[in-house]
C-alpha cells in the first residue's frame, strides 16, 4: 500500500560507529580518570577523609552520655497509649525504623538482616477505677507493646544411622 500516509516512504537514517571516534573516547577517558587519580581528586579515601577532617573532633563528644534508658522508652510508650486513647484509635503500629527506635528501641539497622517481617503494636490498655474519696471512676492508661513477626518453622531432625 503506498500513498500519502503510508510508511514506504519514510526513509530511515542510521550512523555507523566510527572505530576510530570510539578510540579516542576511550583513550580519552582513561587520560581523565588518570589524571584526576593523580590528583587526588578522584580517590574515593581520599575524599572520604576530607569530609570527616572537620568533624573528627566531634568523635569524643558524646561518649560520656549514657544510652537512653528503659524508663524512658517505657515513658514514651505510655504518652502514645494515652494519645491513642484521647483519639479513640485502637492502636499505633510501625515497622522497623524511626519510629520503632522511638518507641521500641529497634530499628531497620537492628531487624534489616532478618528475611522476617516485623511489626511493633502499641495499643492503651484501659483500667477503670473508683476513687474511694468521691466515688467517681478515674482512668487509668498503660501501653501494651505486641512484636507482630511469622513464626520461624523448626527444621525436622534427621538421626544418622
Amino acid at each position: 500500500m503506498s500513498g500519502k500516509g503510508s510508511l514506504d516512504n519514510i526513509k530511515y537514517q542510521t550512523r555507523g560507529w566510527n572505530i576510530s571516534k570510539v578510540i579516542v573516547g576511550i583513550v580519552s577517558l582513561f587520560f581523565c580518570v588518570l589524571w584526576f587519580s593523580r590528583n587526588g581528586l578522584f580517590d574515593p579515601k581520599s575524599s572520604f577523609d576530607f569530609e570527616l577532617a572537620g568533624y573528627a573532633h566531634l568523635a569524643s563528644h558524646c561518649a560520656n552520655i549514657p544510652p537512653i534508658s528503659e524508663s524512658e522508652y517505657y515513658g514514651r510508650q505510655i504518652e502514645l497509649a494515652k494519645k491513642l486513647y484521647a483519639l479513640n484509635a485502637s492502636a499505633y503500629i510501625a515497622e522497623p525504623g524511626a519510629n520503632s527506635q522511638f518507641y521500641g528501641n529497634f530499628s531497620n539497622t537492628n531487624w534489616k538482616l532478618s528475611e522476617r517481617p516485623l511489626l511493633l503494636i502499641i495499643s492503651p490498655v484501659v483500667t477503670y477505677s473508683a476513687s474511694e474519696s468521691d466515688h467517681a471512676s478515674f482512668v487509668d492508661i498503660q501501653p501494651e507493646v505486641t512484636i507482630l513477626t511469622p513464626k520461624v518453622p523448626s527444621l525436622p531432625s534427621f538421626n544418622a544411622r
